[in-house]
């Protein structure tokens, strides 16, 4: 089965394709490089290498946040024209669906906010707290942002790899966690208090 990744919530941006859980290849840049439309000019290249075509997928699996707000409006509308012209349905990891993946650590998320705030979560419930309140959190804290990180001067910065994304994407697919491209909303217009189920591997 052939689908398709994109990460444009937290950097690295990314595109991938995959067959299964099978990583085929993909595509990564950095927020400055989205300024100059490269999400199309890389699917293209990723269609091209790969000898395959948008009928291929059967699924979209796009990073559904919280993150960065153009990024993750960027791809969305990625997702939801192909899905449009396509009828490919989508599945909308969050952000920290997909970090509970990767870091397979006991810590708590943590994302910005705006406004001095943060959004922190477990893996499993969200909420918002202030930044300069995270040095009296005394669990481990994970951060995708660098920026942040390295603001915080305390915990550990992780990175998002698009090859991840897609094996989430796959596990979500079969468990028939799947919307419409006409439904699909980053979370960022969503209740924080939304409860985000962790992917657990069975």
């Amino acid at each position: 089965m052939i689908h398709l990744s994109i990460n444009t919530a937290i950097e690295p941006y990314g595109i991938g394709a995959f067959e299964d859980e099978k990583f085929l290849g993909g595509f990564s840049w950095n927020f400055s490089e989205s300024k100059k439309n490269l999400h199309f000019v890389f699917l293209e290249s990723l269609l091209n290498d790969l000898k395959i075509s948008r009928e291929d997928f059967k699924f979209i699996t796009i990073v559904g946040g919280p993150g960065s707000f153009t990024g993750l409006r960027i791809g969305f509308t990625v997702a939801k024209t192909i899905g449009f012209i396509m009828k490919t349905p989508l599945v909308v990891p969050s952000t920290f669906e997909i970090l509970k993946y990767v870091a397979k650590i006991d810590g708590l998320f943590v994302i910005n906010a705006g406004l001095g705030e943060v959004f922190v979560s477990d893996g499993d419930k969200v909420k918002i707290m202030k930044f300069e309140d995270l040095k009296r959190v005394e669990r481990i804290l994970i951060f995708p942002e660098r920026s942040l990180f390295i603001k915080a001067k305390k915990g550990i910065n992780l990175n998002i790899s698009i090859s991840e994304v897609g094996k989430i994407g796959f596990y979500k697919y079969n468990k028939g966690e799947i919307v419409d491209y006409e439904n699909a909303l980053p979370y960022y217009m969503r209740d924080t208090k939304e409860i985000f189920k962790p992917y657990k591997e069975e």
